[in-house]
């Protein structure tokens, strides 16, 4: 793919949700945060499993530096062609309780595309090797900061 044909996100009108989800497990076994004109939103369910919808998410922003986490670790790594690409899974998420990660693009005037990302690195193309590293990097740290 060109430069030219690039999709590049805009944080001004586009949204994205990133997280991950277990399927067996004790207790909240998801955690997604939503990226919406420049302020990140933690979600309010409790447990869910599977792709979270738009309303799923507290009204208040976090604080900056997670915003920040964002777009340091996984704004700049979203390859062009996941975001050319349909929604989809890749690998085969959490089929031996390792999880998954949930990444959702919503471009302003587009239809919402939802990608179910192995866990396992060797089971995802190359292209996504970054940002999956970049997901369970961030994931870490925030599970970690609101105690999930």
């Amino acid at each position: 793919m060109s430069a030219c044909d690039d999709k590049q996100i805009d944080p001004n009108s586009d949204y994205i949700v990133f997280g991950h989800a277990y399927g067996y497990c004790m207790g909240n076994c998801s955690l997604y945060f939503k990226a919406e004109n420049k302020r990140l939103y933690k979600d309010n369910l409790k447990g869910a499993y599977g792709f979270p919808e738009s309303d799923s998410f507290e009204s208040k922003a976090l604080d900056q530096e997670d915003y920040q986490l964002y777009t340091e670790h996984i704004l700049p790594v979203i390859p062009s062609e996941l975001l050319a690409q349909p929604s989809q899974t890749f690998g085969c998420p959490d089929c031996a309780d390792q999880g998954g990660y949930i990444l959702q693009y919503k471009a302003k005037g587009d239809t919402l595309k939802n990608w179910h990302l192995d866990t396992n690195q060797s089971a995802l193309p190359e292209y996504l090797w970054e940002l999956r590293d970049s997901l369970e990097s961030v994931m870490l740290t925030l599970a970690v900061k609101y105690n999930q």
